[in-house]
């Protein structure tokens, strides 16, 4: 079975779903934790945590300039190796980062 910690990327699809009796079985009873699920959710965790970062060093930069930059330092990600976060200056103000998946989201334009 593949290994989940040496996954690339964020695609669990290709992965075998693996069972694993837990620990803490105080009963007795057959408790399956589905692995992959586990690690589905920590992923998606950590790339929340990615978006909450990038939003904060284009809201702490617009802070300073009083308008969003035009690009960010770095965009790659962490959490899903081999997938980059896309940061756009829109025309009107603000500024889009979108992920990989159905993660999006607008900053509003900076107040003065």
């Amino acid at each position: 079975m593949q290994q989940l910690s040496t996954h690339q990327g964020c695609d669990f699809e290709a992965i075998p779903v693996a069972s694993a009796e837990v620990w803490w079985n105080w009963d007795n009873q057959q408790h399956p934790v589905e692995v992959t699920q586990l690690w589905q959710k920590a992923t998606q965790l950590e790339q929340e945590i990615e978006l909450t970062q990038l939003i904060l060093q284009a809201k702490g930069i617009s802070a300073q300039k009083q308008q969003f930059p035009a690009s960010l330092p770095s965009l790659a990600s962490k959490a899903c190796p081999g997938k980059t976060w896309q940061y756009k200056l829109n025309s009107d103000g603000t500024a889009s980062l979108q992920g990989f998946g159905n993660t999006a989201i607008t900053l509003n334009k900076p107040q003065n």
